[in-house]
């Protein structure tokens, strides 16, 4: 059913609403927060800032709404005759 609600949006406006649940879920979902960031930081080491492990975190939840909206919208477009 959720896939109807975003079924009419251009991908232009599902992008921004993942936008927008992935910075809720990021600043909301601390547990969740928490774990990605620990395993980004054992992935990562030295290697990237404490800025930028959290920029990919923020961007992973992002991408993770990104992914779920598209492939309701898609599914969605494809049912069509």
């Amino acid at each position: 059913m959720g896939s109807f609600c975003f079924a009419d949006h251009p991908l232009r406006g599902i992008h921004f609403i993942s936008n927008l649940l992935g910075r809720l879920l990021f600043v909301l979902v601390r547990k969740r927060r928490a774990i990605a960031l620990e395993n980004l930081r054992n992935a990562f080491g030295r290697e990237k800032s404490d800025e930028e492990i959290q920029a990919i975190a923020r961007e992973s939840c992002t991408s993770f709404f990104l992914t779920f909206l598209e492939i309701a919208k898609f599914r969605y477009l494809f049912r069509q005759p």
